[in-house]
């Protein structure tokens, strides 16, 4: 077991979380263009941003200046 409580994830959990992040940020987008369309995307959008938030969150708490 790792001594570092930061070294439990590998560099496969990085880019995990990078494309979470990468995925979030685009979903984030097409909700605003559908929402300048008059779409009805509220939800989409906040679920979308927590996502993102939380995924930030893990990014520099584990993998801190990458």
């Amino acid at each position: 077991m790792p001594q570092n409580p930061r070294e439990v994830l590998g560099e496969t959990n990085y880019q995990q979380i990078v494309e979470g992040i990468e995925s979030a940020e685009s979903a984030i987008a097409l909700a605003e263009l559908s929402r300048q369309a008059g779409l009805d995307v509220g939800d989409a959008m906040r679920r979308a941003t927590e996502t993102r938030d939380r995924l930030l969150k893990i990014k520099n708490t584990f993998f801190p200046g990458r």
